[in-house]
């Protein structure tokens, strides 16, 4: 038997051992500890649970409706799933603020009804819940800070148009971020 025919021969044996490995007991290789297949939707599966909890977070943090959120006078299925996602947070009923950045127009009133409507047939009394017009003051920052920024993220100089920012007269200023 030459060499060429002995690698042959342990490379058949390896993949043979490996593909009755993967099979052993019936069971798929990608079953985990909880039987989940790789992929499969479920409540146990830890990366479905860190990502319904980060979206609660940032349903929670934004917390904000506008009109894509509704269908004429009703909530449509964004703004349903996106109160879910809210009374999914921790701190979901102390209480529970929610801004509406909606026109003020005839179909106002019917939008906060609703709103307020799903939220007491989820369990929340009135006085959980806290409708305020308007955009989330807590959700704005000021594009100067981040623009200033997005450079050293970026390892360079703004070069071109944008060289005409005078980014250090920003920082004394207090616009750039890391101001006096």
């Amino acid at each position: 038997m030459n060499i060429r025919n002995l690698g042959y021969g342990i490379l058949t044996a390896t993949l043979a051992l490996v593909a009755a490995g993967c099979c052993e007991g019936g069971k798929n290789a990608m079953q985990g500890p909880c039987d989940l297949q790789f992929g499969e939707v479920g409540p146990a599966n830890p990366v479905n649970q860190m990502a319904d909890t980060q979206a609660a977070a940032g349903a929670r943090a934004d917390a904000m409706l506008g009109t894509r959120h509704f269908c004429g006078k009703e909530l449509n299925t964004l703004g349903t799933e996106k109160l879910d996602s809210m009374l999914r947070s921790e701190a979901a009923c102390k209480p529970l603020n929610v801004y509406l950045d909606i026109p003020a127009d005839e179909m106002a009133k019917s939008r906060h009804d609703a709103v307020t409507a799903y939220l007491k047939l989820h369990g929340l009394a009135d006085n959980q819940i806290a409708l305020n017009d308007g955009p989330n003051p807590s959700a704005k920052t000021p594009a100067a800070m981040n623009i200033n920024r997005y450079y050293k993220t970026e390892g360079g100089m703004p070069t071109g148009a944008s060289a005409d920012v005078d980014l250090k007269q920003q920082s004394i200023t207090g616009m750039g971020g890391g101001g006096k």
